[in-house]
């Protein structure tokens, strides 16, 4: 039996995602929880991706890069789900 090939990522994927914001197209920057929550010093280890040009932002996976989900502005991030 042949061993695994062990292959790096294409060229320029290594370590790297860009992500875009979904309301205004800008790139959004990887940024820690001190960033976004000032008042929340449990969550200054945390990363986020934060648009900085309309303030969308979306965590990441706990030890990760990769994020939650998609951008959040503040009119999608005060709604809740009803029960």
């Amino acid at each position: 039996m042949t061993p695994a090939i062990s292959r790096p990522p294409p060229a320029g994927l290594a370590d790297t995602m860009t992500i875009i914001c979904n309301y205004c197209g800008n790139n959004a920057e990887m940024v820690s929880g001190d960033a976004i929550y000032p008042h929340r010093p449990d969550l200054y280890h945390r990363k986020f991706y934060r648009c900085q040009p309309c303030g969308a932002y979306v965590g990441c996976h706990e030890g990760t890069d990769k994020p939650l989900g998609r951008l959040a502005n503040a009119e999608l991030q005060g709604q809740t789900t009803s029960p």
